[in-house]
């Protein structure tokens, strides 16, 4: 199975892994009243089973590649729930624009001090290229 169904057969199998993940997570984390909702569990989750070795990334990684290239799709419903509550929202525009800009605002700092910072320690790590001559 070289060609485009066997691809496909492999994606198809690899998504429903990742649901099933995702699926028992969050009924794992109703049935024990976690305070994390359940695809937090899932991320936590999956993380733990790639670590320890019971699920191999090669089971996984061309339907994670494909949902995370088809991302853009999942925000469909939530865009149209938006559309559908403009009034409610309309009310409080003010206060969800200061979260939305403060919180945007409060990520691109925090990632770019960790990129930055990350860049740093891998520069200070690595060998002198002069030394090896």
């Amino acid at each position: 199975m070289q060609g485009w169904l066997g691809r496909a057969l492999v994606v198809i199998a690899q998504v429903a892994i990742l649901s099933a993940i995702a699926l028992g997570s969050e009924w794992l984390s109703r049935r024990l009243a976690l305070p994390l909702p359940g695809n937090v569990v899932g991320a936590l989750l999956l993380l733990a089973l790639l670590s320890v070795g019971a699920v191999r990334l090669s089971w996984v990684e061309r339907g994670g590649d494909f949902l995370l290239r088809h991302l853009s799709l999942f925000f469909v419903p939530a865009a149209v729930g938006v559309l559908r509550h403009r009034a409610t929202l309309r009310a409080s525009i003010v206060e969800l624009t200061i979260v939305i800009v403060s919180t945007t605002a409060v990520a691109l700092l925090s990632t770019g001090l960790v990129a930055e910072r990350l860049a740093r320690g891998e520069r200070r790590g690595a060998p002198d290229d002069e030394a090896g001559s």
